[in-house]
């Protein structure tokens, strides 16, 4: 499954995934597939024996990722906006500010992984 496919087209290809399975038979599959889950291109437990496994076993993965992602970004959304305010507010420090920043982008960058795999998670549930 390729990255840079669209938002939908990759649902599918979860929705499929998890409905249908992947189970490898030789040694490169194996790897190829280890890798993949390594990367997160396909959900956990795609080689699981059933459909029920690996709807838990994939679900759950996304939602330790939502989880995980979603509160520390948003924690840190939520301290960048902070150290901003306060390095711009009465003498303007340029190491608030920069701190400030670097934790915002920090904080998308969670948010944005927690957005996905919220989507990855809503794909598995329909499965």
């Amino acid at each position: 499954m390729a990255i840079d496919q669209d938002p939908q087209s990759r649902h599918d290809e979860v929705t499929r995934l998890i409905q249908e399975g992947r189970r490898p038979q030789d040694f490169k599959g194996r790897t190829r597939l280890a890798a993949d889950k390594l990367l997160g291109n396909v959900p956990l437990g795609v080689d699981a024996p059933n459909k029920t496994a690996r709807k838990v076993i994939g679900g759950g993965g996304s939602l330790f990722i939502v989880f995980n992602y979603g509160f520390f970004g948003l924690l840190a959304v939520l301290l960048g906006a902070l150290f901003v305010w306060a390095g711009c507010n009465a003498q303007f420090d340029i190491k608030v500010v920069g701190i400030g920043v670097a934790l915002l982008v920090l904080g998308i960058f969670g948010m944005r992984r927690a957005w996905r795999a919220w989507q990855v998670l809503q794909a598995i549930a329909r499965a």
